[in-house]
């Protein structure tokens, strides 16, 4: 594979790992606003549940990791390419 293939796919796993960790930032929020207004008009049930809320703050750290971990095969991949292009080895 071309170190520019690598490269794009790469990023588009990160493009896609950064919309994933926005929704769920938003899901989170609109959450915690349910909750905020049904504490402030003393609703009894309250419309979030504190397992779907652990469930997503779980899935976005997963993101939060893929996101990390990508990032780092990007930088490796970048210096391995490097260390090819001055040994003068072309793939």
């Amino acid at each position: 594979m071309e170190p520019h293939e690598r490269t794009e796919m790469i990023d588009a796993l990160l493009a896609e790992a950064n919309q994933h960790l926005e929704v769920l930032d938003r899901a989170i929020a609109a959450q915690d606003i349910s909750q905020h207004t049904a504490e402030r008009q003393h609703t009894v049930q309250s419309t979030s549940h504190p397992q779907e809320r652990r469930a997503l703050q779980q899935e976005r750290k997963w993101w939060e990791e893929t996101y990390q971990k990508l990032t780092e095969v990007r930088d490796a991949l970048a210096h391995i390419e490097q260390s090819e292009q001055q040994r003068g080895v072309r793939m």
